[in-house]
């Protein structure tokens, strides 16, 4: 055989566990096709079902930057009167 055509159609399903992330691929072969060979055997092309799984694990990334301290002025309650401000 010299050329092969599946189309399948399928869905994935991901978890994410915190440590870890799943990946679960479910796939259902809707047509499948054989041409090029002398004579064409239907019969090497398998048509069916296929599940993929995969778990993934992240071994290093970096710290993430720390939140920016606030500053005293930010603290201050501000409060408008007369459209004058006042601290």
């Amino acid at each position: 055989m010299n050329r092969y055509n599946v189309w399948g159609a399928g869905a994935r399903f991901s978890y994410d566990f915190g440590p870890c992330v799943a990946n679960v691929w479910a796939v259902a072969d809707v047509h499948a096709d054989a041409a090029g060979g002398m004579p064409v055997d239907k019969a090497t092309v398998t048509r069916g079902y296929n599940i993929f799984t995969s778990l993934s694990f992240k071994l290093w990334s970096p710290e993430p930057e720390p939140a920016p301290a606030l500053r005293p002025s930010s603290l201050r309650k501000k409060s408008f009167h007369g459209g004058h401000e006042q601290l």
